[in-house]
């Protein structure tokens, strides 16, 4: 199997490079072969040529600092697919891939294809380290009804899912195609699981976790501790959530109520005490 793995970095070298290490010393299935495509977009602290010095055949491809995490694996798979590769691997610089990573992905992968005669999709579990028990608690990965799912030992099916830790055949890409150009930053991996259902391509979780991945903090726009003007100063960071972003949403998960929703969000911002 030939995989491309897909990132999206800005100015976090050393987690680039620490998760770049992580990637190179998996124990990859035989007949395995990775090739990476990763997208620095505008990094002013030197990713790229770090990158580049230390893992020299990585394909850096610059962008401007305008494409955030979606418009960013756009452009990166754009470039990787001209390879054809059997697969793809979105991969987050912050997921800490466990050693056997690669192996679970793509075993459940070829799983797929024996059991049910066609490839799909297949989502890493992430988790973090509870503080005082040491038990692992998912984080990202799998989702049902907006739920985060715990991996069970064995693969399942699940409706949607987080961008951190996926591994698409090439099966799901030719139907499917690239990350949907409607957004920035948010909803890309979330419009893609809904899309692969529409299509009856199958989305399955790992067995076990795969990464390491903290969960991201509240963020300033709801944060209770912050003045409304720090607030709304937040809220318009170009990352945050649109209305035509979330009406595109709503419309591939068949709901029309994405004005309820963005009423929600504002209200989020104005009173987060509320909320939270």
């Amino acid at each position: 199997m030939r995989i491309g793995v897909l990132m999206t970095v800005h100015n976090r070298k050393a987690c680039t490079l620490a998760c770049l290490e992580n990637l190179f010393s998996q124990k990859l299935p035989e007949k395995t072969e990775i090739s990476v495509f990763l997208v620095d977009d505008g990094s002013t602290d030197g990713t790229a040529l770090a990158v580049h010095t230390r893992f020299p055949t990585v394909n850096v491809i610059r962008g401007d600092g305008t494409l955030y995490w979606n418009q960013g694996m756009r452009r990166c798979w754009e470039e990787a697919s001209r390879e054809d590769f059997d697969a793809y691997l979105w991969l987050n610089d912050d997921s800490n891939l466990e050693p056997d990573a690669i192996k679970q992905l793509s075993g459940t992968l070829d799983s797929q294809l024996n059991d049910i005669g066609t490839a799909g999709i297949v989502v890493g579990a992430c988790f973090v380290s509870g503080s005082s028990t040491g038990e692992k608690i998912a984080t990202y990965g799998g989702r049902m009804d907006k739920r985060i799912i715990s991996p069970s030992g064995s693969p399942q099916s699940v409706q949607t899912f987080n961008g951190n830790v996926v591994l698409v055949s090439r099966n799901a890409f030719r139907q499917l195609g690239n990350l949907s150009p409607e957004y920035r930053h948010s909803f890309g991996d979330f419009d893609y699981g809904f899309r692969a259902r529409q299509k009856s391509i199958p989305v399955w979780l790992t067995a076990g976790y795969v990464a390491e991945c903290p969960r991201n903090g509240i963020p300033a726009w709801r944060d209770a501790n912050r003045s409304l003007t720090q607030r709304w100063k937040s809220f318009q960071d170009p990352k945050r959530i649109t209305a035509k972003e979330l009406r595109n949403f709503q419309k591939v998960k068949g709901r029309g109520f994405w004005w309820y929703s963005m009423m929600r969000i504002y209200l989020e911002m104005l009173f987060p005490r509320l909320f939270n």
